[in-house]
């Protein structure tokens, strides 16, 4: 049986020892868990400084389960956590986080969550480095800021080598994993605007499967 957390950018529980309450968490499958579990799960990825990936997928299946949308109460945490990054001088993940960039992430609500218009979801991706893209006025290494992959920031900055828009699919499927657990099907996903195809941003949509609506 799959375990109920476990997904390919989770941590493995064979990683696990058996004295970590991670251990626990992964020998529930998905019959045997609970909201409370659920919940519980959520607060030790908070505490052990776990990705906010995982977190994402955590409060989808637990949203999934309650039956209710309290999965965007993830951007009220995920402000609060840019807060504390800020007040503390601390680097969250490879991002610097200045006053600027937690107004640019709190004045787009596409940012690490979503806003749905009709049967879409759209979501945006934070700039990579978000102060340098914030500050930054040549429009080339704008976009060099806002990229995540290595290879296409290369590429951006040096002019080659030239890669297919369809590369950035591979971003479109990290995004749109949380969407996958709560709708308990693989959904489709379109890029709408990315870094490599010359936007100053990368950005998503989010397909809402047929039936999914009320």
């Amino acid at each position: 049986m799959k375990s109920l957390y476990s997904s390919e950018l989770a941590t493995s529980p064979e990683t696990l020892s058996a004295n970590s309450p991670f251990f626990v968490v992964f020998k529930l499958t998905i019959n045997s868990a609970d909201l409370d579990a659920l919940k519980n799960y959520v607060s030790l990825l908070i505490k052990e400084g776990r990705n906010s990936k995982d977190q994402l997928v955590a409060l989808a299946r637990y949203c999934r389960f309650a039956k209710k949308n309290d999965y965007f109460v993830y951007r009220a945490r995920f402000i609060e956590e840019l807060t504390g990054y800020l007040k503390r001088g601390a680097i969250w993940y490879e991002q610097e986080i200045t006053p600027e960039v937690l107004e640019l992430v709190k004045g787009n609500q596409e940012i690490q969550n979503g806003v749905r218009h009709g049967d879409k979801i759209y979501v945006s991706k934070i700039p990579f480095a978000p102060k340098q893209y914030l500050t930054e006025k040549d429009p080339v290494m704008k976009r060099y800021h806002a990229c995540h992959c290595q290879l296409v920031r290369t590429a951006i900055r040096d002019g080659k080598p030239k890669i297919s828009p369809v590369f950035c699919y591979g971003s479109g499927g990290y995004e749109k994993l949380p969407y996958d657990v709560i709708f308990d099907e693989p959904v489709k996903i379109e890029l709408l605007e990315s870094a490599l195809k010359g936007d100053m941003r990368c950005r998503f949509a989010i397909i809402i499967p047929e039936g999914k609506m009320k």
